[in-house]
């Protein structure tokens, strides 16, 4: 009931409703009446005198005309609160908070008229400075724009008749219009890069995209520390398989050039041992922006992906959880899960190749070290069916481990990574004390894949198996 209920306001919030998102509002608040007597039974619907026996929730009734409302008037979001709260900061709290706190109104009054008059006074002088020029009779300015021309004395005046030209031509001192922040844009970065408009960056570059184009990325340009020798490095993370397992990944890619399928966790025996290089640099962290669900165009806040050693707070180290793309054909994130898997990400690192020689088949990029994590398959009409838990609606997932007990890593292409995530542990009926936030992905096996950990992921998973290749 509850996680009908959670994926009832998800839904809702889509910046897209057709008719079949509606058909699907309107099957999760069906689903939540049918089990909410659950919720009752459990007695978990409490007040402060103890638990509720009945539903008379007014907000809970008025969810039965949301789908007709939408129906209406569009979707909700349109009519998001979030202007009018900016305007409520700008407007009152930010001059109030340069005021005496005596005879609030005529100083925020005075306060806003001059804030106008320097905002006019700086579009002003940029419109001075640009040449622009404002007249009412279109083609009289066009004979006076002439004259000008043949005088020959002077920048000629420039004719606009829009709000975005003026934008395009002005320099002011002061932003006139939207946020004053500029959004990162690191595909375009990576882009430029690609295109050799800036030869004196460092190689390989810091700034790159996957090669779907889905996701780009960015790592600080200096690594962190010295170059660690390749034992070091192990004994650092904690990884005792690592010279493994770049000894197989380098044998894979001697065996093909390009990998469509990515192998995570696959141990081949390989005869020679050696590797080509002895040392890498480390970095502790990396920036990823992914493109938004609804709109490949519109490209999302990047976040902070962690893969940092052990220290004093992170006994195992701080390694974040990521979406990996095993295999091309299925690009992020209209694909969903499909043909996409749950790695912890552990190491970031780059080869350092021996002096004089060439870096080794697939090492030229930057690396990671991932262990894997499988979905738990559902017994659904006597058949082990990839999906969902069908009571919670999110993906159960197990930690993989191998024969003898250890857990299932591998070396893969950073630009494999997606998008970041979280688990839940499955605590069961009473949670281990011991756990903290700090520990509890290294001391449980057992976890859910927390859909709402941001809408985005949500429309993402949500798709399950309806994937389909590119």
């Amino acid at each position: 009931a509850i996680a009908s209920l959670n994926d009832f306001f998800y839904v809702g919030q889509a910046p897209e409703i057709d008719g079949e998102v509606l058909e699907t509002m309107d099957m999760l608040l069906n689903r939540f009446h049918a089990h909410k007597q659950g919720i009752m039974a459990a007695k978990a619907r409490k007040g402060k005198n103890g638990p509720i026996e009945n539903w008379h929730i007014p907000k809970l009734e008025f969810l039965q005309s949301v789908v007709p409302a939408i129906q209406a008037s569009g979707v909700p979001l349109q009519w998001s609160a979030d202007v009018t709260e900016h305007a409520h900061i700008t407007l009152i709290k930010d001059p109030a908070s340069n005021t005496n706190n005596q005879n609030y109104e005529p100083q925020i009054v005075r306060h806003l008229d001059r804030k106008d008059k320097l905002r006019q006074f700086n579009l002003a002088t940029a419109m001075s400075s640009a040449g622009v020029d404002f007249r009412q009779d279109y083609s009289d300015a066009l004979a006076r724009l002439q004259d000008d021309d043949d005088d020959g004395d002077g920048e000629p005046s420039r004719l606009v008749n829009s709000t975005s030209q003026l934008l395009d031509l002005i320099d002011p001192v002061v932003r006139l219009a939207g946020t004053g922040r500029k959004k990162v844009d690191y595909f375009r970065t990576s882009s430029l890069l690609a295109a050799g408009t800036f030869p004196e960056a460092p190689t390989p570059f810091r700034t790159f995209a996957a090669p779907d184009n889905s996701t780009a990325f960015h790592l600080n340009r200096d690594h962190v520390g010295r170059r660690l020798q390749l034992d070091a490095a192990a004994a650092l993370f904690k990884i005792p398989d690592l010279l493994c397992a770049l000894q197989t990944y380098l044998h894979r890619h001697q065996e093909s050039s390009h990998l469509s399928w990515l192998e995570i966790g696959g141990r081949i025996p390989v005869a020679n041992t050696h590797l080509p290089f002895d040392k890498i640099e480390v970095w502790h962290s990396v920036r990823i922006q992914s493109r938004s669900f609804h709109s490949q165009d519109n490209i999302l806040e990047p976040e902070t992906v962690n893969a940092a050693p052990p220290d004093s707070h992170w006994e195992m180290g701080r390694r974040d959880m990521v979406i990996v793309n095993q295999d091309l054909k299925y690009k992020w994130p209209k694909s969903g899960i499909e043909g996409h898997t749950i790695c912890q990400l552990c190491m970031i690192f780059r080869v350092v190749p021996k002096d004089g020689r060439p870096a080794p088949p697939g090492t030229a990029g930057f690396l990671a070290y991932v262990q894997r994590f499988d979905i738990v398959p559902q017994r659904i009409n006597k058949r082990n069916v990839i999906c969902p838990e069908p009571a919670a609606g999110m993906y159960q997932l197990k930690r993989a481990g191998r024969v003898g007990g250890s857990q299932m890593g591998d070396i893969i292409p950073l630009d494999r990574l997606r998008v970041a995530v979280e688990l839940t542990p499955c605590f069961g009926k009473t949670a281990n004390p011991c756990l903290t936030k700090e520990n509890s992905l290294d001391y449980s096996d057992d976890f859910w894949l927390s859909k709402w950990f941001n809408k985005e992921l949500f429309w993402a998973l949500s798709q399950g198996g309806k994937g389909t290749p590119e």
